[in-house]
């Protein structure tokens, strides 16, 4: 994930193992939804200190749940 004000890399999520379709922010920003080619969806837990950086190796503590009995691709998350 990247700053829009300069480009910087904020956090770096490790996880998915194929393609991800869509992702989705919950409405107070403070998790992204993420769906993905291999068949599942995970929930990642953003940082609240925007200058807290996230590298590939702290990413799976971020991640709080993820379905793995999915029996297709999932290819859009809409959250309500």
């Amino acid at each position: 994930m990247f700053s829009l004000e300069n480009g910087e890399c904020l956090f770096i999520f490790r996880g998915h193992r194929d393609i991800i379709h869509d992702m989705q922010f919950t409405s107070n920003d403070r998790y992204l939804y993420t769906v993905s080619a291999d068949f599942d969806m995970k929930l990642w837990s953003i940082p609240e200190n925007s200058n807290e950086y996230i590298d590939e190796d702290d990413s799976e503590k971020m991640c709080l749940r993820m379905n793995v009995n999915h029996p297709s691709y999932i290819y859009a998350i809409k959250i309500f």
